[in-house]
């Protein structure tokens, strides 16, 4: 059995606004990296003095971002991460599962950690998520 993160959070904005910051590379740099190319079936994250990670990616609008790294951070195992919306009274419940870690991964990585590390994992990048879905220019507002 592998390892899991899931973090549940909810965001002031529509689901076709949260997903279109997910899979724009507009929205990803604004929230993740600024060294990023997104496209609707394959993406590229780099960071500084980091691997730059490659990924597949599944997209169903307004309901699921999935990607799938095919180079970079694995951690030895099949690791992927996905958002998952869901409408809400005040905007978005975003979902988001990293799993696929290696049963032995080294549990003192824990919630804070994922494949990039704590400056680059959820905790952190969900309070930028938070703001960049208030003030990001858009097609769909809140």
């Amino acid at each position: 059995m592998s390892k899991s993160i899931v973090l549940a959070f909810d965001v002031a904005a529509t689901p076709a606004r949260v997903y279109e910051i997910l899979a724009t590379t507009q929205g990803q740099s604004a929230f993740w990296t600024a060294d990023c190319d997104v496209h609707a079936d394959h993406a590229r994250f780099s960071f500084p003095g980091e691997a730059t990670v490659e990924v597949d990616i599944t997209m169903q609008p307004e309901r699921l971002v999935r990607m799938n790294p095919t180079s970079g951070v694995t951690h030895g195992g099949n690791v992927a991460w996905e958002y998952e919306l869901h409408p809400a009274k005040d905007g978005t419940t975003v979902l988001f599962r990293e799993y696929g870690f290696p049963q032995e991964h080294s549990d003192r990585l824990g919630p804070h950690r994922t494949h990039l590390g704590a400056d680059h994992g959820p905790p952190r990048q969900l309070r930028r998520y938070r703001q960049v879905a208030a003030v990001l220019p858009g097609r769909s507002a809140t």
